[in-house]
């Protein structure tokens, strides 16, 4: 599992890839849930210390989507530059307050976008929703190609 995460390299089932998405969101959602009280407190340093711990989960978003888009014979860049990058941007301008401010709600403070950083967060959005079409309900080659053999093809028998 953990090389799932760490190695981009290889092909892997569309299973996979929501099994591995789904760990990711889970992970991201406990870790924001658990964390953004305490660092939202920090102000802007704490707000860069959840972008930065986005950016290990993105990491993780990378390796599975590499592998994803091998199994459909594409290479990795630069789609999962246009998938992931908006969002990276997006965040990075809600961590510096760009686009965003925080507001009080229901007794806690929550970030909101303004105009600038909703139409980049529709923006990412909608790659987001390509990147999910495209890694996790496209079909995959049927056998080998350019990146190793197929996932889905039965192990010899012997």
């Amino acid at each position: 599992m953990k090389k799932l995460f760490t190695d981009a390299s290889g092909r892997i089932r569309r299973t996979t890839w929501w099994k591995g998405f789904l760990v990711i969101v889970v992970a991201s959602l406990v870790a924001a849930v658990v964390l953004s009280p305490v660092l939202l407190a920090l102000g802007i340093v704490g707000r860069l210390l959840m972008f930065a711990l986005s950016l290990v989960f993105l990491y993780g978003m990378l390796m599975l989507g590499s592998k994803r888009l091998h199994d459909r014979n594409k290479d990795a860049m630069p789609r999962l530059a246009f998938f992931y990058g908006p969002s990276v941007f997006s965040q990075l301008l809600q961590a510096l307050g760009i686009g965003w401010q925080v507001m009080e709600v229901a007794g806690r403070e929550v970030m909101v976008p303004g105009l600038f950083g909703g139409i980049v967060l529709w923006v990412s959005m909608g790659f987001g929703i390509w990147a999910l079409i495209e890694q996790g309900f496209l079909s995959g080659d049927v056998g080998s190609n350019r990146f190793g053999e197929d996932p889905k093809a039965p192990l010899p028998s012997g």
